[in-house]
């Protein structure tokens, strides 16, 4: 469905018989659908009797308008608007020192165009030039022209692991002051996931690659994400024949720490032990005992989430 790019209302009173006018579109929109799905409800012609096939096609002419044109992709607009609203733009830019000169594009310009074009079902880097080259997906972003693949391909090899560390605060930074508009039970608990997932190349040479344990050349990244909102906290790239607990537990005390920030009471995590040994003796437990320690009214709690080994055999031995 294609979305109408239109511009901010200029006054409150007029933005407001806009939202109002749209609503009861909409409304109608929905009620008609309702009527068409109704299999009581019957009209003369409706192509419902049997004697003939339902898609019967229509009188449909294509015209291509001269002032005002759509994409599929308008979720974008309001996306970029909620992106101003917590300066995140400004912060990316104070904070990540990547260019020497800005020309014309900002650090932020970079990170969001990588960001627009996943959320518009990009896949790679080549995937931004069909943004570019989107006329109301650029109306809609405000911008004259965004990075090419090219371009953005260049930005990503001048980063450093210090540099994606900083960007990722500076994601932390930002999310506390949306987690300040969630409600009061969002704070009781927060519910941290940890897992490594397998990414599949299609090559052999590619720095950092390892096989599997399934076969499968690519990396085997550490994925930690809160699951009461289904963000992403931090991912931390690994090669493909990596253990999944491994720099788990320094990864959960910086999940803790942001829980701890942001007014969260408690924290739930999984525990990476392997099965042939207790998870009191794991990195994870050791960690929690500390992060326990330092803090004064904020608690966390391991689940056991163990890693199969061969001596799971043994597991039911465990105290």
């Amino acid at each position: 469905m294609n979305t109408r790019i239109r511009p901010a209302a200029g006054s409150r009173k007029h933005g407001a018989r806009c939202h109002e006018a749209w609503r009861k579109q909409w409304q109608r929109r929905q009620r008609r659908i309702a009527r068409r799905l109704d299999k009581q409800h019957r009209e003369p012609n409706d192509g419902l009797s049997g004697e003939r096939p339902v898609l019967q096609g229509a009188n449909v002419q294509c015209v291509m308008g001269e002032r005002q044109c759509g994409t599929a992709y308008g979720g974008v607009a309001v996306m970029h608007q909620l992106v101003r609203e917590l300066q995140l733009a400004e912060a990316i830019d104070q904070r990540l020192q990547l260019l020497k000169w800005h020309k014309p594009y900002h650090e932020s310009d970079h990170v969001l165009n990588f960001a627009y074009n996943a959320l518009c079902d990009g896949t790679c880097l080549e995937d931004m030039e069909l943004r570019r080259t989107d006329e109301a997906y650029l109306d809609g972003l405000g911008a004259r022209r965004t990075p090419d693949p090219t371009t953005a391909g260049d930005f990503c090899r001048r980063f450093e692991e210090h540099d994606v560390r900083t960007l990722m605060e500076v994601f932390d930074e930002t999310r506390l002051k949306v987690w300040q508009r969630q409600p009061a039970e969002f704070f009781a608990e927060a519910q941290i996931d940890m897992d490594g997932t397998l990414v599949e190349t299609g090559a052999e040479k590619m720095q950092g690659i390892d096989i599997s344990y399934n076969g499968v050349w690519g990396y085997h990244p550490l994925v930690v994400s809160l699951a009461n909102t289904g963000e992403v906290l931090s991912v931390v790239n690994r090669s493909g024949n990596r253990p999944s607990h491994e720099g788990a537990a320094a990864e959960a005390d910086k999940a803790i720490a942001v829980c701890r920030r942001a007014g969260l009471l408690t924290a739930a995590l999984p525990c990476f032990a392997p099965m042939s040994r207790p998870c009191s003796y794991c990195d994870c437990s050791k960690r929690a005992t500390a992060t326990r320690s330092r803090g004064t009214n904020f608690a966390s709690r391991f689940g056991l989430g163990c890693q199969l080994s061969p001596g799971r055999d043994r597991f039911q031995s465990l105290p």
